[in-house]
């Protein structure tokens, strides 16, 4: 689908459709103490977790959002995340940038995962049918374009590099015990990382 051609508004193409909405601004997000925008871009630091999510709380039954993600630095020994979430409630989807903690037997450690957070069972995507499993390393201060695809069926994690090379690709096929809308959001914990390019369009609730 060519979303080139979109004009300014609300416009509808095949079951998607795209608002004038800028998610690069601070007033589209519940801002709080560990978030700033700077440059151009918003930045979320914390020596603890910290999560904020769209201010108008929509709900996407079908949505594809995405962000261009710069882990700047760890700012804590315990698990490190930069990542883009669709929230639920308490439970949520998950594409993030990972790092293992400090005194871990597999320390320092970076990967990228897909994962969900169901009936407060972390790891719920276990009883799910996974589609593709394509994974890789990451570096601080390099930039990662991650991408969440997802509708009533299906679920889409992907992270691009500078280069423009899929290095992680990760699904899942949906039933009916997982989350299947929800509301963009963004986490940190324990690190510094900056957030542009945000672009996101689906449909409603």
């Amino acid at each position: 689908m060519n979303w080139k051609n979109m004009v300014i508004g609300m416009v509808a193409v095949g079951s998607l459709s795209v608002g004038a909405v800028d998610f690069n601004k601070a007033d589209a997000w519940t801002m709080n103490s560990n978030w700033k925008v700077d440059k151009g871009a918003i930045v979320g630091q914390s020596t603890g977790n910290t999560v904020v999510k769209l201010k108008d709380n929509a709900v996407y039954t079908e949505v594809e959002f995405e962000a261009s993600l710069t882990p700047i630095k760890a700012k804590g020994v315990s698990w490190k995340i930069s990542g883009i979430q669709i929230l639920a409630g308490r439970n949520f989807w998950q594409l993030a940038l990972i790092e293992a903690p400090d005194k871990d037997k597999n320390a320092k450690n970076h990967f990228i995962e897909l994962k969900e957070m169901y009936n407060d069972t972390w790891g719920g995507e276990a009883k799910l049918k996974r589609l593709v499993l394509k994974t890789n390393k990451w570096e601080y201060g390099k930039t990662y374009k991650l991408k969440i695809k997802m509708d009533a069926k299906r679920i889409d994690g992907f992270a691009i590099d500078e280069k423009g090379n899929e290095i992680a690709h990760i699904a899942y096929e949906l039933k009916s015990d997982a989350v299947t809308s929800g509301t963009p959001a963004f986490r940190v914990t324990c690190m510094e990382t900056t957030y542009s390019d945000i672009k996101i369009k689906g449909e409603k609730k």
